[in-house]
């Protein structure tokens, strides 16, 4: 819907059972034009598990010692 804003999108990763696992991105989007997301973080938890990216190839690395990552906008 144009002009409607929802709550920012988050991602959270819990690899507890393998905490060698490496996420390439938390969200996938195609590139297309008109869509478009603000305010993101992707956050692991429990001190496990890597996640690359934020969206696409763009975004901090969230790992272990560094778990928090915000996207302020995309594209």
């Amino acid at each position: 819907m144009p002009g409607r804003s929802s709550c920012p999108p988050r991602s959270y990763a819990y690899f507890n059972v393998n905490p060698s696992v490496v996420e390439d991105h938390s969200f996938e989007v195609p590139q297309t034009s008109g869509g478009k997301f603000h305010d993101m973080v992707t956050v692991v938890l429990g001190g496990a598990g890597t996640i690359t990216h934020i969206v696409n190839s763009t975004g901090a690395t969230v790992t272990p010692s560094n778990n928090v990552a915000y996207l302020t906008n995309y594209p």
